[in-house]
């Protein structure tokens, strides 16, 4: 059951998740250190951050992709707590600034100039493409977690559907 208002809910809980990433990820640090490397000043590369930011989080809510990253942040979040190893995240993922500030990549996209729309762009209709790695060992229960909190099927039900 979806609850009036639950997607401007998400949307604004995927704000508040990026912005405590903000902090954890030292983006004013970063910042003036992108501003000497690349001879602009401290203000411009702090407001090229969150210009960046909100660009990606109004893409990602007009194109309904909040609740997947949700579930994606949910997902290396708790493979973290299980001592899961997860790599950093591959592919256009890497592109996006919410996806580095929620810790599912681990490349500052703007530091490396990667562009948000390889991952997600308005002329794009499919999902967005977030490649993670799981330990080979534990994958399995990488995938009863999923099945057991979201409902999705298990893998050999997935041909099936499609």
């Amino acid at each position: 059951m979806r609850l009036p208002g639950e997607d401007a809910l998400h949307g604004h809980y995927l704000e508040w998740r990026g912005l405590r990433g903000w902090d954890r990820r030292d983006i004013p640090g970063r910042a003036v250190r992108l501003a000497v490397k690349r001879g602009t000043t401290e203000e411009a590369q702090h407001d090229a951050y969150l210009a960046r930011l909100m660009h990606e989080l109004e893409a990602l809510r007009r194109q309904g992709f909040v609740d997947y990253t949700l579930l994606v942040y949910d997902l290396v979040e708790w493979c973290r707590t299980q001592d899961i190893m997860v790599g950093p995240g591959r592919g256009s993922s890497a592109g996006s600034l919410v996806y580095y500030l929620l810790g599912i990549t681990s490349v500052d996209p703007l530091e490396h100039r990667l562009l948000f729309e390889r991952f997600l762009s308005p002329d794009r209709i499919d999902q967005p493409d977030c490649d993670l790695d799981f330990e080979d060992a534990r994958r399995e229960e990488v995938g009863k977690y999923l099945r057991e909190k979201y409902g999705l099927p298990e893998r050999s039900k997935v041909k099936e559907l499609t």
